[in-house]
């Protein structure tokens, strides 16, 4: 598997397993441009009670970086990059609920989230 996040990622099996992958990023990182902007939505409720919540809009333009990688197999992308490409094969992301925690940072991730 090609890590072309930036980031090194350690994965497990599980949170039990002291078996352990570590991708470490290729010289090559897949980005992708977007554009946000902040919007709000007024929320209300029975009693008479209504707040602006802020909400974000992001739109996503085009994936570079990943092509090339692709010939040599499965490749690990941003979160970012995975809602970019719905349904390409062999493209991946850490699912960031399976992290698991350690002085303060992620230690490793126990799953990935395919596109």
């Amino acid at each position: 598997m090609i890590n072309l996040t930036g980031e090194t990622i350690v994965l497990r099996p599980s949170p039990y397993s002291e078996q352990e992958v570590v991708l470490v990023p290729n010289e090559q990182i897949a980005r992708i441009g977007s554009t946000v902007s902040v919007g709000t939505l007024l929320i209300g409720t029975a009693n008479g009670l209504s707040i602006d919540v802020p909400v974000i809009d992001r739109r996503y333009g085009t994936v570079e970086g990943l092509e090339a990688a692709m010939i040599f197999g499965p490749v690990l992308v941003s979160p970012d990059v995975l809602l970019a490409v719905p349904g390409r094969e062999n493209v991946y992301a850490v699912d960031p609920l399976s992290a698991v925690y350690g002085d303060g940072r992620i230690l490793y991730y126990t799953r990935l989230i395919r596109a």
